[in-house]
């Protein structure tokens, strides 16, 4: 017994380290930012170096994605998604569901220095993003605050096919689009760290766009595959795996980084109180989750207290794993994200169940985009009216997007 807390007050040591280093590169780049951007002090807030029991939540975060146009890309001409706090887009297979989450992961990555590398390496090059006629796409997203007090902003994006089949980004602009108005800020490169000759509200601006942008989370499903078949494939990085230690701020792609997920939440004073339950209303059994390292890795691993016993992750149903990921994704963002996307995450649970985690989440501030074939949420929704819009294959091909009114 002494060997197996021995083994866990080391495991949380170095999932404390592991949230430090993150919170140090994050305070390093707040400071950078500000100091480049004359932004002044840095605003309270959990600073590193805390110990694990006191590991805090990011500061609150007061912009949001307020909405998205694409145009030229993959099947889509042109359309424009206006975002609600939830926004649910329903469709069929093949139209276009996906495609509104690749735009936002091509956003999410445009600050930064390697964006057009990026585009072959993660994104199969221009090729697999132009819609089929076209040598350019456009991508854009309007950034929105809390209140309202700051200015409205929009970043608008260009990227053409070369000859020689390469990316380029042929340019961006930045705009303030308050009340209605239209005004170019700046149609500098945004990846560019050192602007000169810039007015000070267009540094502002673009700080705040960068931001936002980086704080986009895309999640296109958990992988909730059986340990065999993983093996099977030879294939790592779901939700099953005990990964090493990683800051639990919040779900890597695929559900990877649970346990550290966990780890992070157990700490919160509303663990026993609001997370826990969720997390009984599918595994119905379960006393408490607990975080234990993994006996020939060290890795943390998250196991579920039943009575006596304890389940480990990779003995969980993919239903009930991803309903652990889909709750510790929503707690997460919870004042740190600018927008979470969904794209058909959860399958396996019944929409009785997602729909009203969705909407309270949503209600307290997290801005969601949640993609699916399932039509069976519209009845799960309490305003379908104002959060739904519908997908679907127009002519030519062509994806097109639609306000969802009752028949």
């Amino acid at each position: 017994m002494k060997e197996s807390s021995a083994a866990t007050a080391d495991l949380l040591r170095k999932l404390a380290d592991s949230y430090v280093r993150e919170g140090q590169v994050a305070d390093d780049e707040a400071e950078a930012d500000r100091a480049e951007y004359d932004l002044g002090p840095v605003e309270d807030g959990p600073r590193v170096g805390r110990a694990a029991t006191e590991i805090a939540p990011v500061p609150q975060r007061r912009d949001y994605i307020k909405s998205l146009r694409v145009a030229g890309l993959k099947s889509f001409e042109r359309a424009t998604l206006s975002l609600s706090p939830l926004t649910v887009v329903i469709g069929e297979i093949a139209s276009g569901k996906s495609t509104l989450a690749e735009a936002l992961a091509l956003l999410r990555r445009a600050a930064g220095p390697r964006f057009v590398d990026e585009i072959d390496e993660l994104f199969s090059g221009m090729g697999s993003l132009l819609r089929a006629g076209t040598r350019e796409l456009d991508v854009a997203v309007t950034i929105g605050d809390v209140d309202g007090s700051v200015a409205e902003l929009a970043y608008e994006m260009t990227v053409v096919r070369e000859t020689s089949g390469r990316a380029r980004v042929l340019h961006d602009r930045l705009l303030d689009v308050s009340a209605g108005k239209t005004r170019l800020l700046s149609d500098a490169r945004l990846a560019e760290r050192h602007r000169g000759g810039e007015s000070d509200e267009a540094r502002a601006a673009f700080h705040r766009v960068t931001h936002a942008l980086r704080r986009l989370e895309v999640h296109v499903g958990f992988d909730v595959a059986s340990s065999w078949a993983a093996r099977a494939a030879a294939r790592g990085g779901g939700a099953r795996d005990a990964a090493p230690p990683a800051p639990g701020d919040r779900v890597h792609l695929f559900g990877s980084s649970l346990a550290s997920a966990y780890a992070a939440l157990r700490t919160r004073p509303t663990w026993s109180t609001e997370l826990l339950p969720d997390v009984k209303r599918v595994l119905t059994d379960a006393v408490d989750l607990r975080v234990r390292p993994e006996a020939r890795t060290g890795n943390p691993v998250l196991t579920v207290a039943r009575g006596a016993q304890d389940t480990r992750t990779d003995e969980l149903s993919g239903g009930e794993l991803a309903w652990l990921a889909l709750i510790a994704t929503l707690a997460l963002a919870e004042g740190t994200r600018t927008l979470v996307v969904l794209d058909e995450p959860t399958p396996m649970i019944p929409v009785a169940l997602v729909a009203p985690l969705l909407e309270r989440y949503a209600s307290r501030g997290v801005r969601l985009l949640y993609l699916t074939s399932a039509r069976a949420i519209l009845d799960r929704l309490s305003n379908p009216e104002r959060d739904v819009r519908l997908s679907a294959r127009g002519p030519q091909g062509r994806s097109i997007l639609e306000p969802f009114c009752r028949p």
